[in-house]
């Protein structure tokens, strides 16, 4: 059985410490530099519905579409509805969406945990202008083949870009939805 361990000595013991600081310094800085940059936030206003319908039918089939990608859904007294999720167990997300015949829109209305700034806030500097443009590019070239697309009009805030994936998955249900066949 070999022997016990021998303490350190003082003297041995503070550059032992300061690397075990500096270490912790440097994973907590990788982390925080590893987060995501903000992206403009996009609404999606008066997307065509498609084939011929009637508000009730276009209403019935976007509820379908949100439900079908665990979105809750309520009705608003002046006929909009609004659906909000919980995403990754921790995004939450909320959007108004209105409708017509022939059209719907989706606007944000709140989220949580997605970082959420206006314009007259965001910093692009303390961004980094390079990574902010590369990440405005990557972000449209990703969606630039979805339908719902040409109908993104730009907002007044910047988020992250979680928010634009869980809207562009909703949407994508709704526009099934919209296309099925009426049951």
């Amino acid at each position: 059985m070999p022997p016990p361990p021998l303490p350190l000595p003082p003297s041995t013991m503070m550059p032992l410490v300061r690397l075990c600081c500096l270490v912790l310094f440097l994973a907590f800085a990788g982390q925080a530099s590893a987060q995501r940059v903000l992206v403009p936030l996009y609404d999606f206003k008066d997307i065509p519905v498609g084939a011929p319908a009637t508000a009730a039918r276009v209403k019935a089939a976007l509820v379908r579409g949100a439900l079908n990608q665990s979105w809750e859904v309520v009705q608003e007294a002046d006929g909009s509805l609004l659906a909000s999720a919980l995403k990754s167990d921790k995004h939450y997300i909320k959007v108004r969406i209105t409708y017509d015949a022939t059209k719907y829109s989706l606007v944000y209305l709140d989220s949580r945990e997605l970082k959420v700034v206006t314009a007259a806030g965001f910093d692009p500097k303390g961004m980094q202008e390079k990574r902010l443009a590369y990440a405005e590019k990557e972000n449209l070239e990703n969606y630039k083949y979805e339908p719902s697309t040409p109908f993104a009009v730009k907002s007044d805030f910047y988020i992250h870009p979680y928010y634009e994936g869980y809207v562009r998955e909703l949407l994508a249900s709704l526009r099934r939805h919209l296309m099925a066949p009426e049951v």
